[in-house]
C-alpha cells in the first residue's frame, strides 16, 4: 500500500479553514516560496481569524495553495490558474485557459504530485512501470523546461499516480518543512495523520473555445482527520495557541 504524504504551510490556528490570527507574526510559513512571495502582512491582519468561507476566493491569502486550510469545517473556494496561461511562448497551448474556481468541501485539500512531474525523473519512473506512458512534448521555452511539458504524458503520469492511491485507501500524513516553531534541526515535521477517504475527480480548466487542454494537476483529497479526534488526529503540537509560542 501506498500512502500520501501532503506538505502545508504552519498556521497558528491549526489549519482551521481561518487567516491566521496573528498573521505577522507568523514567520514560519515565509519559507514556502509562493507565500514568501505574495503574502500581504497589512491585508493578512485586517482580515485576521476570518473563515476562508467568508473571503472572496481572490482574497484569500496565499497559503490557500499550501493547504492551509485542511481542517476547515466550512466549505470555501480556491481559483487555479495555469501558470502558463500568460505567457507569450504558451499562447498556443494555454492561451485559452481562464482562472477556474474550486469549490474545496469541509477537510480537503489539495495535492500535487511535484515529483512525478520533474523531467528528470521520468526515465526512473517509466523504468517501474508496467507499460509505457506517452512521450513527452518539448516546452516551447530557450531554455527548456524542468517539468514535463506534453498534456498526454501528464495524463498518465497523473492517473498513475492518484489511481493506486484512491483504491488503497491509504494513511495520509500532513507535514511542515523548516517553517515551524518546534525546532530549526527538524526538516520534516507530522502535524496530522489520518486516512484518505477520497479522491477528488480530475479538474477541468475552464477555457475559451475547445481546445485541448492540459491536466490540473491538483486534486482533491477529503481525509478523516476531525478535531474530536475519532478517526486521525493532530498532534498537541499543532494546537499552540499562538505561532510564537
Amino acid at each position: 500500500m501506498k500512502h500520501l504524504t501532503q506538505r502545508v504551510a504552519w498556521h497558528d490556528r491549526a489549519w482551521n479553514g481561518s487567516v491566521c490570527a496573528t498573521p505577522a507574526e507568523n514567520s514560519y510559513c515565509l519559507a514556502l516560496d509562493r507565500i514568501h512571495e505574495k503574502r500581504d502582512d497589512a491585508y493578512e491582519t485586517s482580515v485576521a481569524a476570518t473563515p476562508f468561507s467568508e473571503l472572496p476566493p481572490e482574497a484569500l491569502p496565499p497559503c490557500r495553495g499550501e493547504s492551509g486550510a485542511f481542517m476547515s469545517t466550512a466549505a470555501w473556494t480556491r481559483i487555479i490558474e495555469h501558470p502558463y496561461q500568460n505567457l507569450k511562448a504558451t499562447e498556443a497551448t494555454h492561451g485559452h485557459l481562464r482562472p477556474t474556481p474550486v469549490p474545496v468541501p469541509p477537510f480537503a485539500t489539495f495535492a500535487i504530485p511535484f515529483d512525478r512531474m520533474l523531467s528528470a525523473r521520468q526515465d526512473e519512473i517509466q523504468e517501474g512501470l508496467p507499460e509505457r506512458l506517452p512521450d513527452d512534448q518539448e516546452a516551447p521555452f530557450k531554455n527548456g523546461s524542468a517539468w514535463v511539458f506534453g498534456r498526454r504524458r501528464q495524463e498518465g503520469l497523473l492517473e498513475n499516480f492518484f489511481a493506486p492511491v484512491e483504491e488503497e485507501n491509504p494513511l495520509v500524513f500532513f507535514y511542515t518543512k523548516e517553517g515551524q516553531p518546534i525546532s530549526d534541526s527538524i526538516t520534516r515535521l507530522v502535524v496530522g495523520v489520518g486516512r484518505v477517504s477520497r479522491i477528488g475527480r480530475p479538474i477541468e480548466y475552464e477555457s475559451e473555445g475547445s481546445r485541448a487542454m492540459p491536466p490540473v494537476w491538483e486534486r482533491l483529497v477529503h481525509h478523516t482527520i476531525r478535531p474530536e479526534g475519532s478517526d486521525g488526529f493532530l498532534p498537541a503540537l499543532s494546537r499552540l495557541p499562538r505561532a510564537d509560542r
